[in-house]
């Protein structure tokens, strides 16, 4: 029984950390689905409020720094603000 293993071994690496560039290429506008894609990994929900068209919904990501991190904001779905503290 022979399993395929890689021939490089890649540095374990959390997907959900965001990255300076990742977060510019985020634009008001977007879905979650492709911030997601963007970042590499779903983002965790920190605060949720309304309904319908009205429903705001905020994510954050990590940064590969200590106390680095983006959060972005959703409103009926599609990014309206985001912000950043410390990511490179």
């Amino acid at each position: 029984n022979t399993k395929t293993k890689p021939t490089k071994q890649e540095p374990a690496k959390n997907e959900k950390t965001i990255t300076l560039a990742e977060f510019e290429q985020i634009k008001n506008g977007m879905t979650y689905d492709e911030v997601v894609k963007i970042v590499g990994g779903e983002g965790t929900l920190q605060s949720e409020a309304g309904e319908g068209q009205y429903k705001l919904s905020m994510y954050m990501w990590e940064g590969e720094n200590i106390g680095s991190n983006a959060t972005v904001t959703f409103q009926d779905g599609k990014v309206t603000a985001k912000a950043q503290i410390g990511l490179q």
